[in-house]
């Protein structure tokens, strides 16, 4: 009776292991995105942006934009990186509709200023995918350490005008880092 007694104290704690292992997974699997570091986050979106997944990286980054793991400064570079692949998206599907209406011959013939304002969109549309592209790069460069260059491509974005003032704020805090840095680096030399 006592061997029972035991086997069935032996089956209850090993139940009972298995079920707080199971919520400990569980749990684990629900904090792995907290746990990542924001250079690791911007490395997966930067790699999906280059692989032209750009929907997969705005939903990936969508998951930490509200994340308590990260500053308030943090989370909002998140979701300025957020706005420039949501304005490079909504121009892509500007661009597929105005091809899908002039495939479908439902266009009007445009008059010559339509055909410029058509023709400048586009041109708008590419520079903007471009700064979107250098702000990337600029980034990486920054988070490696490969500071001239991310000040080369910072001062190249701010200078295209094209960038919300918000955004051209924290360049500029990036630019006033990289030149602190450098002079700390040429005064130790």
């Amino acid at each position: 009776m006592a061997e029972a007694t035991s086997q069935e104290y032996i089956k209850s704690a090993k139940g009972l292991k298995d079920q707080t292992y199971s919520e400990q997974e569980k749990t684990a699997s629900e904090t792995l995105p907290e746990s990542k570091s924001l250079s690791e986050v911007f490395r997966e979106a930067s790699r999906l942006i280059e692989l032209g997944e750009l929907q997969q990286a705005r939903a990936y980054l969508k998951k930490f934009k509200d994340s308590n793991s990260f500053t308030a400064e943090q989370r909002a570079q998140i979701a300025r990186v957020l706005g420039m692949i949501d304005s490079v998206i909504t121009s892509d599907e500007r661009q597929l509709e105005n091809d899908k209406q002039k495939r479908s011959g439902n266009e009007q013939k445009p008059r010559q200023p339509a055909a410029n304002s058509e023709e400048s969109n586009n041109q708008s549309d590419k520079q903007i995918r471009e700064i979107a592209q250098l702000y990337y790069n600029s980034m990486a460069f920054y988070r490696t350490g490969q500071l001239l260059r991310a000040q080369e491509g910072f001062v190249k974005i701010l200078d295209s005008g094209l960038i919300p003032e918000s955004m051209a704020k924290t360049i500029r805090s990036y630019i006033s880092d990289i030149d602190n840095s450098l002079a700390k680096n040429q005064t130790s030399k």
